[in-house]
C-alpha cells in the first residue's frame, strides 16, 4: 500500500524536479534552432546527447527515420515535434542497444540488449509546445540513471496527439498535466516482452503484470484516449478503483480518462475499417434550381457546383470510397439558417446533415460517421453536434476554413445588399440567384432580398469587434451592433465549445499568411441609404478597410480557432484552396493508408448564361468546336466543352449554363422556345477580379429561335461583356422560311395540290413585297432627314418646312406596315382555315403553320 501512495505522489513529485532541476543535469545533443525535417535518408539518427527543439521551431520527423538515444538523454520540446509515420514506415524511436532497428550502433555488436528505461523520455513544459505524432514505435524509454522516470512529461503544453503508434517495453510514468488538446488514439500502451512476475502496486499480492508506463492526466477536460489496447482484453487498470487482484489488467491510468472503448488485442497497423466520410461544403457551393426557383420547398437532389471540392473527391475515392456507399456530399440549402428550424420543412442546414449523415449509415453499416466540413459548412456541423438533437453519431471531424468567429466581408451584402469582389466563393451565385429573383418579378433591393432569402448570410457576421466608427475614432463593439450575430455568440459560448470537445474528435485546419479583411471603418449612412434599409449599423469607408496578412484571405486565422480544439495552419493557402492542401492531411488523420493525391481543376474564370422560361438554350464557341445546351435539331441536351454544366429546372422554367476557363470571342446564345411567352436572359462572367453581368428580356412564340451573340473579352475592362441584343433577320428572310416550309409540306403530301400551297404563298409574297418597298422608303427618308439636316445653306424656316413634311411621311410607315401585315396574314390564316376545312391540309401542317405565323407576328 505505500508504494501504491508513493505512486500516486511521483508523478507530480517529478515534474517539479524535471521542471526545475533536470534540464541543467541533461547536456545538449542535438539543438534544432530552426525548421528541420529528418528524412528516411538521413536513418539512422544517433544521439549521444539530448535532443532539443527550440520554441517557435518544428522538426518533422518523416516515415521510416530512427531515432537512437543514449542512457539518460530526452528529447525536450519547446516548439513542435510533428512525427509523421505511415503504416509501412513507421517512425522509430528506441535505445542505441537496439540493433534490430538501424544494426549495431553503440560498438559492442551483440553483447548488449536493449531493455526499458534505457533512455529518458519526451517533455514538453511550454505554452507553445505541441507533439504530434502519428505512426511511431516507442521503446526502451523511462529511466533516468537506472530510476522509473517519466517516459512523456508534458505540462501545460498546447497539445499532445499519438495515434497509430506502439508505445511498447518502457518503464516509468506518462503525465500529462493541464495541456488543452491532448489525445491518445488507436495506439499499444503495454510491455509485451517484459511482464513483471512480482507486485507491481504494493497491494502484497504477486501477479502477471504486462502494462506500460503509468498514465497520470491532470486536465480540466477528459483526456480522450479511445481505441486503444492497454496490454489485456478488458482494457487498462483503473488506479483510483484498485481494491484487489481483480481490479489489475492492463497499463494502470489515472485521472479523468475517456478510455473507452477500447482495444481488446494489440493495434495492429492496417487502421480499423475507416467510418463513412461526410462531406458538408460551404456557402453557395450546391445548386438546385427547382429548390431556388420556389417549384420545390426542398430536395436532396442537389448539384455540386464548387470545383475546388473535386481534388478532394478524386482523393478520397482513390482510396477506396464510393460517393453513395461511404462517400456522401452533403449539400444544403445554404440560403437558409445553418441551425434547426422547426416552422419549415427540411430546410436547414442542420436538417440537410442530419439526412446524409442516416443516408451514410443506412448505406455502410456504420454506426458513425467521419465529417469533412469546409466554411461555413462548419457551422452547420457544430450547430448540430453542439444541439440536444444529436445522435452520437459523428466520430471525427475536420473544419477547414470555418469561420466559427464570422467573416468580415459578410457586413456588406448583409447590411448594405452589396457582394465584396473578392469574396470568391459566394459572389458569382448570390449575384446570379438575386438576379433570378429578379425574373421573378421580385421589386425589392439587394438587402431585403438577402435579408429575406438568405438568412444565412447573418450568421456568418463576425462575432468579433470588427466595425470602427471614424467619427467617434472607436472600435464598436459587435454585441452593441443592430445586427449582432446572436447565433453565433450562443454556440460559441464555452458551454457549447466544451459539448463539441466532448462529443466528438475535432480539429481544424485554416490557412494563414494571406491578406484578409479584418476592421470595417463606418461613418453616418445617407438619408438614400435609411430609404433602402441600407447600413444600419454604418456605411463602409472604402478607401479605409483594413487588411492584416493572418488569413486565408476570407476567414481571418483567430477567427477559425476554438478554444481547446487542435489548430494547425497551412501558409500561404487561400480558403477555396484549403480542401486540396489539406487531403493528405485528412487521410492522415482518419487513419486512411493512401499516399495518392489529386488537384481540383484550375478554374481561373466562368462565363455563364441564365435564362427564365420558355426557351431552351443552347451555347456555341468562339471557334465553333464546342456546343452545351439544348439542340432543336435532335431535341437532345448536347455538352461538347470541357468541364462545361447544364442545369435546368424545367422546360419552362431556369436553365442555368456554366462554362469554366472560357476562351475570348463571340459566343452565339441560341434560343429555342417552348411555348410562347416572356423570357429573361443573363449573362455573366467571374473572375478574381471581375464580376459583371448582362441582362435582356423579351416575347417568344413556340419554336421560335432567337440568337444573340455574345462577345467575350476578358482584358476590356468594363467592357469584358456587351449589352445583349438579339440579331434581327431580314424580314423577306423570315417569310421565305415560311414559305420554304409550306413548299416541303406539299411534296410531303401535308397539302393536296399546287394551287391550295399558291394560297398560302401569295399573300406571303405580297406582304414580303410591301414590307421591303416600306423598309426602302423609311432608309430614303432616313437619309434625306440627314441630308437637310447637315445641309447649311437652306435657311432656318424653309428646312423646319421641309424636315416636317419628311417627319410625317417617316411616321405614316409604321402605320401602313402594321395595316399590310394584318390584311396579308389575316388574309394568310383565313386561306388555311379554308384549306383545313376542306381537308386539302392535314393537321400536321396546318399546326405548323399556325406556329409559324406566330412566329411571324412576333418577328416583323
Amino acid at each position: 500500500m505505500k508504494r501504491r501512495i508513493f505512486l500516486l505522489a511521483a508523478p507530480m513529485l517529478f515534474l517539479a524536479w524535471f521542471f526545475i532541476l533536470g534540464a541543467e543535469a541533461r547536456a545538449v545533443g542535438i539543438a534544432v534552432t530552426a525548421n528541420t525535417t529528418w528524412t528516411k535518408a538521413q536513418s539512422p539518427i544517433i544521439v549521444s546527447g539530448s535532443i532539443s527543439i527550440n520554441a517557435g521551431v518544428k522538426l518533422t520527423v518523416e516515415p521510416g527515420v530512427i531515432i537512437k538515444l543514449s542512457p539518460n538523454n530526452s528529447i525536450i520540446v519547446l516548439g513542435e515535434l510533428d512525427i509523421q509515420g505511415s503504416a509501412a514506415e513507421p517512425v522509430i524511436i528506441t535505445s542505441i542497444k537496439d540493433d534490430n532497428a538501424g544494426g549495431y550502433t553503440n560498438a559492442d555488436g551483440a553483447a548488449s540488449a536493449p531493455a526499458p528505461g534505457d533512455w529518458y523520455g519526451i517533455m514538453a513544459n511550454s505554452p507553445g509546445a505541441k507533439i504530434k505524432i502519428d505512426y511511431a514505435k516507442i521503446s526502451y524509454g523511462g529511466g533516468y540513471f537506472d530510476n522509473e522516470s517519466a517516459l512523456l512529461a508534458i505540462n501545460q503544453a498546447a497539445e499532445l496527439q499519438i495515434s497509430h503508434s506502439q508505445v511498447v517495453n518502457n518503464k516509468g510514468y506518462i503525465v500529462i498535466n493541464q495541456v488543452p488538446v491532448a489525445k491518445i488514439n488507436y495506439s499499444n500502451i503495454f510491455n509485451p516482452d517484459f511482464c513483471l512476475n512480482e507486485d507491481p502496486f504494493g497491494m502484497e499480492i504477486a501477479m502477471t503484470y504486462c502494462g506500460g508506463p503509468i498514465v497520470f492526466y491532470f486536465g480540466a477536460s477528459p483526456l480522450d484516449a479511445a481505441n486503444n489496447y492497454w496490454g489485456h482484453e478488458a482494457g487498462p487498470t483503473l488506479f483510483e478503483q484498485m481494491s484487489g487482484p481483480d481490479d489489475i489488467k492492463g497499463t494502470a491510468i489515472s485521472g479523468d480518462i475517456s478510455y473507452q472503448p477500447f482495444l481488446g488485442e494489440p493495434w495492429q497497423a492496417a487502421p480499423p475499417e475507416p467510418d463513412p466520410i461526410v462531406l458538408v461544403p460551404g456557402i453557395g457551393a450546391c445548386l438546385n434550381l427547382k429548390v431556388m426557383t420556389g417549384l420545390e420547398e426542398s430536395s436532396w437532389d442537389w448539384d455540386l457546383v464548387g470545383d475546388y471540392y473535386q481534388g478532394l473527391i478524386k482523393t478520397l475515392e482513390a482510396a477506396g470510397f464510393t460517393q453513395g456507399e461511404d462517400l456522401f456530399i452533403g449539400c444544403y440549402d445554404w440560403r437558409k439558417t445553418n441551425g434547426f428550424d422547426s416552422d419549415a420543412a427540411v430546410n436547414s442546414g442542420e436538417e440537410y446533415l442530419r439526412h446524409w449523415i442516416d443516408e451514410a449509415k443506412e448505406k455502410s453499416g456504420a454506426q458513425q460517421v467521419d465529417i469533412i466540413v469546409h466554411s461555413m459548412g462548419g457551422l452547420v456541423a457544430r450547430s448540430y453536434i453542439q444541439s440536444d438533437r444529436y445522435q452520437n453519431d459523428v466520430d471525427q471531424l475536420i473544419m477547414l476554413g470555418t469561420p466559427n468567429h464570422g467573416s468580415s466581408f459578410a457586413y456588406f451584402p448583409w447590411e448594405g445588399g452589396e457582394i465584396p469582389q473578392n469574396w470568391q466563393e459566394l459572389k458569382k451565385y448570390l449575384t446570379l440567384y438575386l438576379t433570378l429573383l429578379k425574373f421573378k418579378g421580385l421589386n425589392v433591393t439587394n438587402v431585403a432580398a438577402i435579408h429575406e432569402f438568405i438568412p444565412s448570410v447573418k450568421q456568418l457576421l463576425p462575432t468579433y469587434d470588427y466595425l470602427f466608427d471614424t467619427a467617434q475614432q472607436i472600435l464598436v463593439p459587435s454585441s452593441a451592433m443592430v445586427e449582432a450575430n446572436n447565433w453565433l455568440n450562443n454556440l460559441n459560448s464555452e458551454t457549447e465549445i466544451a459539448k463539441l470537445r466532448s462529443r466528438v474528435r475535432a480539429q481544424i485546419i485554416y490557412g494563414d499568411g494571406r491578406d484578409t479583411l479584418n476592421q470595417i471603418p463606418v461613418s453616418e449612412r445617407g438619408v438614400l441609404d435609411i430609404q433602402l434599409g441600407k447600413w444600419i449599423d454604418g456605411k463602409p469607408v472604402a478607401e479605409q478597410v483594413q487588411y492584416q496578412p493572418s488569413g486565408d484571405g476570407t476567414v481571418l486565422s483567430a477567427s477559425a480557432s476554438l478554444s481547446g480544439v487542435a489548430g494547425e495552419a497551412l501558409s500561404g493557402i487561400k480558403h477555396s484552396a484549403l480542401p486540396d492542401q489539406a487531403a493528405l492531411k485528412i487521410m492522415r488523420e482518419f487513419g486512411i493508408p493512401s499516399e495518392q493525391v489529386f488537384s481540383s481543376p484550375d478554374i481561373k474564370s466562368e462565363l455563364m448564361f441564365l435564362v427564365a422560361s420558355p426557351v431552351f438554350p443552347l451555347v456555341t464557341t468562339p471557334d465553333g468546336a464546342g456546343q452545351i445546351g439544348y439542340d432543336a435539331a435532335t431535341g437532345n441536351l448536347i455538352n461538347t466543352i470541357d468541364g462545361a454544366r447544364y442545369f435546368s429546372a424545367g422546360d419552362g422554367e431556369a436553365k442555368l449554363i456554366i462554362i469554366p476557363n472560357p476562351i475570348d470571342g463571340e459566343y452565339s446564345l441560341e434560343l429555342t422556345a417552348n411555348a410562347d411567352g416572356q423570357y429573361h436572359l443573363a449573362s455573366g462572367y467571374f473572375s478574381d477580379t471581375k464580376s459583371i453581368v448582362k441582362e435582356a428580356a423579351g416575347e417568344v412564340a413556340d419554336e421560335q429561335v432567337i440568337n444573340y451573340p455574345v462577345n467575350l473579352q476578358s482584358t476590356a475592362g468594363d467592357n469584358i461583356l456587351p449589352e445583349l441584343m438579339p440579331e434581327k433577320e431580314e424580314e423577306s428572310v423570315v417569310i421565305n422560311r415560311v414559305i420554304a416550309d409550306i413548299e416541303a409540306m406539299l411534296v410531303k403530301g401535308w397539302i393536296k395540290n399546287k394551287q391550295s400551297a399558291r394560297e398560302l404563298i401569295q399573300p406571303l409574297k405580297r406582304l414580303s413585297r410591301q414590307l421591303d418597298s416600306i423598309n426602302k422608303q423609311t432608309a430614303q427618308i432616313k437619309k434625306l432627314i440627314d441630308k437637310i439636316n447637315a445641309n447649311a445653306k437652306i435657311k432656318p424656316k424653309a428646312k423646319e418646312k421641309i424636315l416636317q413634311a419628311l417627319n410625317k411621311r417617316l411616321v405614316k410607315l409604321p402605320i401602313q406596315r402594321a395595316k399590310f401585315i394584318e390584311r396579308d396574314l389575316g388574309s394568310f390564316s383565313k386561306n388555311l382555315e379554308n384549306l383545313r376545312k376542306k381537308n386539302k391540309i392535314n393537321i400536321n401542317g396546318y399546326n405548323a403553320l399556325i406556329k409559324s405565323i406566330n412566329i411571324l407576328r412576333k418577328t416583323i
